[in-house]
């Protein structure tokens, strides 16, 4: 796979879940800040509707990002998912389908 040099965040929406595609920052530009402004700003213009944000966090050049994901607030979630070698399905938990703003109380 071929990725070029500019941070970028690809994303879709699926009903009550916004899906992180991929969100890449250069080796170069990691640790900088890129990855968490890129990412705070999408997740501010979600729409309300949006209950979860899901992702499958990848090693795609030798450089583990559960770390990353883990500080921007997500859990991961392989039980299911066994077959998983160097990936992660992850979730964030915005508000409980309720609507309390609660994750706990789903």
């Amino acid at each position: 796979m071929q990725l070029n040099e500019t941070p970028f965040l690809a994303t879709h929406l699926s009903g009550d879940t916004a899906w992180v595609d991929v969100l890449f920052v250069p080796a170069p530009l990691r640790r900088q800040g890129f990855g968490r402004r890129i990412f705070e700003a999408w997740t501010r213009q979600l729409p309300a509707a949006v209950n979860r944000i899901q992702l499958l966090a990848m090693d795609l050049d030798g450089g583990s990002p559960l770390g990353f994901w883990d500080k921007m607030g997500f859990s991961p979630e392989d039980a299911d998912f066994p077959e998983l070698l160097n990936g992660s399905y992850m979730v964030k938990l915005l508000r409980s389908a309720t609507g309390s703003g609660d994750p706990a109380d789903e």
